[in-house]
């Protein structure tokens, strides 16, 4: 297996382990190595934050940016 499948792999347990708080997830071929990762999330910030950590530790990972808003209940 590739390092690129490798990686994708480990993202796609990770986004099975947090399926509660995903609400969409967006998967783009950026180049033919690199691929583009957007994840929409909804949930405690606590819980948001070790996510983002998760990601970030991935071998292969580029970047991770954590935006958050508000939500009026």
């Amino acid at each position: 297996m590739s390092t690129t499948n490798v990686a994708c792999s480990r993202l796609t347990e990770i986004q099975h382990a947090y399926a509660h708080i995903i609400q969409a997830s967006l998967h783009s071929h950026i180049t033919h190595d690199r691929c583009l990762e957007v994840i929409l999330l909804r949930g405690d910030g606590s819980v948001l934050k070790d996510i983002t950590e998760r990601l970030m530790s991935q071998k292969g990972v580029e970047a991770v940016k954590l935006t958050t808003i508000p939500i009026e209940v």
